[in-house]
């Protein structure tokens, strides 16, 4: 796959995050935060797991719609759990509140990816080996299936 593709493999996924995240809001308002919190969680899971098992076998189409269905997931989580955090400040600290929010969001998202690298060289002898992958896949998973346990 060449960088023009990948690329373009990732427009589906962002497009389907900014969309649901105007539908989660609705559906946080209609059956609560919480529910709508553990559909993303779900979502979530079952991408990475998708993923996980069936690495071996996907084509760009397939490694799409699960990024969308991973994608769907965030807007499920952040939106639910960043409008809980903000209210449950006080007004006056909403905003610093916010900040730290979008903070630790981007220092996560950095290491995410730093640990995806590092599983995938360390699965394998260069990042062509899809073995690694599978291991990156597996561990994020795995800590999916720890922030569903946390959500319930």
């Amino acid at each position: 796959v060449n960088p023009l593709v990948s690329g373009l493999a990732l427009v589906p996924p962002a497009a389907l995050l900014s969309i649901l995240n105007l539908v989660s809001g609705r559906l946080a308002d209609k059956v609560g935060f919480k529910i709508t919190l553990l559909i993303g969680m779900v979502m979530l899971v079952v991408g990475w797991a998708i993923l996980f098992i069936f690495s071996y076998h996907l084509n760009v189409l397939g490694m799409i719609l699960i990024a969308c269905i991973i994608e769907g997931g965030n807007a499920f989580v952040m939106m639910p759990a960043t409008t809980m955090g903000a209210n449950s400040l006080p007004e006056n600290m909403i905003p610093h509140g916010t900040a730290i929010t979008t903070t630790v969001r981007q220092l996560l998202g950095s290491l995410g990816v730093a640990l995806a690298m590092i599983i995938i060289v360390a699965g394998g002898h260069t990042l062509s080996e899809i073995i690694g992958y599978h291991y990156a896949f597996g561990f994020f998973c795995i800590l999916e299936i720890v922030g569903l346990i946390l959500a319930i």
